[in-house]
């Protein structure tokens, strides 16, 4: 049965995703002389005119795929251009130039993610190239083009181990922890509910097949709380199937699938068992591992069907599956209609259960969670124990859903607050004065917002010290949107042995003057350099070295444009006012709901939301509560 199970289930779902078009494998290679030149994408890399450099090369690879997977189209200047044939998916592409081998412009110097969805045939883009300043070249503006519909992609997305858990636990009300051993999602952007982790594999076959013959077994000994049914014989199985099943598969159940998981039932040696194998195929079923947004065909797009709306807005604000409300929208169609969408988006808001799930986006966005494995120094860090590290996540959590939801707050106020929500002990650690209403006010000036909370400065350090480096690609890539590409590949990356005699800037900055670090290292360190008063684990720190901490930071704009500032807070107050700041909050809100890549598609989605941040008075709930209205979430492309 175990086994006939994993197999089924293996090839129900591979059956789902691959007969869609929607996911599957993709293989990259240039096609052989025999592959027809027409099916390929061509992509033309023309010179820059007025610029010092003597080799340009184009680096090509699936955004599905890893870095090392790359094909690359190189030039020497006075050549003409480079013309690149690519398979037709979507690809990141990344442009260097050089001169003498030393590399003066590069696109990962923007900060632009540059994926592109490629299509057969030409096609014409726009790829940034920037100095270490972060100069752009050519100094054009993208933007969104409002010519072309911004569809989003149409995808099946496999619930999170935290999604499952919290579902099993709306539709069955059993507490108990069902996905201790499933395994654990691959974080995009510092998300895990993109659909890159689509993919059933072995590992959770078996921790699907472990968890539903748990949920079922305790199922069974309390059937008469999921059925109204008197008796207990084949009778009951059609209402159980409409009742139960509905909830669980998150939409009706149609006669083939009711067929199918009847004769499950059928197959048991008593009503009780054949009741858990019919659970059981419930729950490793696809329409119930899946959050469907393939949508229905509506002339030149496909639409969300009132289900899977349904299920789009109770997994974005609540985390688990709909409840009877949206259920009885569903059933009635009306969950099409714009304005019924934003009135259930402002109910489910309204939930104490949003209050939770926006905590948890914080923490995925800040990587805060982070800190529950950070490894930290004993010696140095006594205190820094697992009550300890829970606490200063729950401090960002709850303070994330405070400034949003109590405060109606703006990006600004999300990184200038000077205070946050905890109790004496943090009090103590931030040296700040706790108030009788589970708040914290900071006594100085030298701390302030999200970044000035712990779980962040710990994660995102050494065990030992504070790590620019580190601290610098976080304020890039998750708060100022801006790509920070690995190393390559050929440079041993080691970091700056401890020498009691230097502070961790000057061992840093030594470490970081290499040719082939430098370009990207200007725009990492600058902002790093500038948190070296806080320590490893989110303390105030003014000496080290018996010399004061030097603080002195600078960020670029992605217009080249350089502003200086001291210390964390100082950068706290840079972000405020930046606008790359606040629509990269609009992005990152948009990548969390959306589950995919932003990408030029995307760009006049995350514009409109932007807009509606801004036309709601800078509220950031305004941005929340916009996105399930957006064509490029209830529309899905052709």
């Amino acid at each position: 049965m175990r086994q006939s199970f994993l197999k089924s289930l293996i090839a129900i779902a591979m059956v789902a995703v691959g007969t869609t078009g929607i996911t599957g494998c993709q293989t990259w290679k240039k096609k052989g002389r025999g592959g027809p030149a027409s099916r390929l994408a061509t992509v033309t890399v023309k010179e820059i005119s007025g610029e010092d450099y003597d080799r340009l090369e184009l680096s090509a690879w699936p955004a599905a795929a890893s870095k090392e997977k790359v094909a690359k189209f190189g030039m020497a200047k006075g050549k003409g251009a480079i013309q690149a044939q690519l398979p037709p998916v979507k690809t990141v592409l990344q442009l260097d130039y050089y001169k003498n081998d030393s590399l003066v412009l590069s696109s990962i110097a923007c900060g632009d993610d540059n994926v592109f969805d490629l299509k057969s045939g030409p096609n014409p883009l726009t790829i940034y190239v920037c100095d270490a300043t972060g100069g752009r070249f050519p100094p054009i503006d993208v933007g969104c083009d409002r010519d072309k519909p911004s569809y989003g992609p149409r995808l099946l997305r496999l619930l999170t181990a935290r999604e499952y858990q919290r579902t099993i636990e709306t539709i069955t009300g059993l507490k108990t922890d069902v996905t201790r051993d499933f395994p654990r999602e691959m974080r995009t952007h510092g998300f895990d509910n993109h659909e890159a982790n689509g993919l059933i594999t072995e590992a959770h076959a078996e921790a699907y097949y472990s968890a539903a013959k748990l949920v079922s077994q305790q199922m069974v000994k309390d059937l008469g709380r999921y059925m109204n049914c008197p008796g207990r014989d084949a009778s009951c199985v059609g209402q159980f199937l409409r009742g139960f099943g509905r909830r669980a598969w998150r939409g009706p159940i149609d006669q083939e699938e009711e067929a199918r998981l009847t004769s499950l039932y059928q197959t048991g040696s008593s009503f009780d068992d054949g009741m858990e194998r019919l659970i059981q195929g419930l729950l490793m079923g696809p329409r119930f591992l899946y959050r469907f947004e393939l949508g229905e065909l509506r002339g030149g797009y496909y639409e969300l069907s009132s289900w899977e709306m349904a299920q789009a807005l109770s997994y974005m604000y609540w985390g688990t599956s709909p409840d009877d409300q949206l259920i009885a929208q569903a059933e009635a169609g009306r969950l099409t209609d714009r304005s019924v969408i934003a009135q259930e988006a402002q109910r489910l808001w309204q939930d104490p259960r949003a209050r939770e799930q926006l905590g948890y986006f914080a923490s995925l966005w800040l990587g805060a969670d982070g800190v529950l494995s950070v490894n930290k120094d004993k010696n140095l860090f006594p205190h820094f124990d697992s009550d300890h590290r829970q606490k200063l996540l729950t401090e960002t959590k709850n303070f994330f859903s405070h400034m949003v939801l109590d405060r109606g707050g703006s990006v600004a106020d999300l990184y200038q607050a000077d205070y946050t929500v905890g109790d004496q002990p943090l009090a103590a650690i931030y040296d700040g004065i706790p108030t009788n209403n589970g708040y914290i006010r900071y006594r100085s000036n030298e701390r302030s917002g999200l970044l000035g909370h712990a779980s962040i400065l710990a994660t995102f350090a050494g065990n030992e010290q504070s790590e620019p480096i580190k601290r610098g690609v976080f304020v890039l890539d998750r708060l100022l949107c801006q790509s920070v590409p690995p190393p390559p590949t050929s440079l041993q990356i080691t970091p700056p042995p401890r020498d009691p005699n230097a502070t961790v800037r000057e061992r840093f900055a030594k470490h970081s003057q290499d040719e082939a670090c430098a370009l990207c290292h200007q725009r990492i360190d600058g902002i790093g350099f500038g948190m070296e008063d806080m320590d490893a684990v989110g303390r105030l720190k003014k000496v080290e070295a018996g010399r004061n901490i030097d603080a002195q930071g600078q960020v670029f704009s992605k217009g080249g444009a350089k502003t200086e500032f001291w210390g964390t807070a100082g950068l706290s107050r840079y972000l405020a006012t930046s606008p790359q700041a606040e629509i990269c909050v609009s992005k990152q809100v948009y990548r969390y709901a959306a589950g995919h890549d932003d990408d030029q598609k995307s760009a006049c989605a995350v514009k409109d939301l932007d807009r509606a941040f801004v036309d709601g008075g800078r509220r950031v709930s305004n941005i929340f509560l916009t996105v399930p209205t957006l064509d490029a979430f209830r529309r899905r492309q052709p």
